[in-house]
């Protein structure tokens, strides 16, 4: 037999015995974790998501690239946030979708001279809420939806101090943080529950 044949019956002979290989129905279960809506969204708050969730014994996610790439192409305002996320879910194979943004995400600058002081400083306030909805793909219904406290801070910086992005404000940064610490646990029980729902008609 030439070598060409002996390699292309190798080839097959590969494929077959990985067709007969019992896949974990538990390893292909994906959530997709989307930034939505478009008007509460904060740049990279899904991935953090994600990272809080790990923390809280919950992982199978969908590509954030992939899904990052996605959500540029989609209508993602607030009336259409449901039935898009569950849209993107079945584009990408995902058993459930979770869309994460800000309500409640402000940030002010002032310009300000203390009663006790001549110089001039900056008065930085911010307010932030987040929540984070679970979204059937299926039958692009809201399962379960999860609201954080309020976090408000404000801080006094120098005139001339660099002022971070938005979202690189050490305030805004450190209430995501408590935000997280909120919705996480809960969020993460429940897409735990889901998951065994979805899993055990299989087993």
């Amino acid at each position: 037999m030439k070598p060409s044949k002996i390699f292309i019956l190798f080839v097959l002979q590969a494929i077959l015995f990985t067709a007969c290989i019992p896949q974990s129905q538990s390893s292909a279960y994906q959530v997709a974790v989307i930034n939505a809506p478009t008007e509460a969204r904060v740049v990279g708050l899904a991935e953090r998501l994600e990272a809080s969730l790990a923390s809280n014994a919950y992982s199978g996610f969908t590509s954030s690239q992939r899904l990052r790439f996605i959500e540029r192409s989609r209508e993602m305002h607030s009336y259409r946030a449901v039935l898009s996320s569950a849209q993107i879910a079945r584009t990408v194979g995902a058993e459930y979708a979770v869309f994460v943004g800000a309500p409640i995400y402000e940030r002010q600058i002032e310009e300000i001279t203390p009663v006790a002081s001549l110089i001039k400083v900056l008065h930085i306030s911010t307010k932030l809420q987040l929540e984070a909805v679970i979204v059937d793909p299926v039958t692009a219904k809201e399962l379960a939806r999860y609201s954080s406290n309020i976090y408000i801070g404000e801080r006094i910086v120098p005139l001339d101090a660099q002022i971070p992005k938005k979202e690189d404000d050490p305030n805004i940064k450190e209430a995501i943080r408590n935000a997280l610490a909120d919705i996480s646990p809960s969020l993460a029980r429940q897409l735990q529950s889901l998951r065994a729902d979805y899993i055990a008609p299989m087993e």
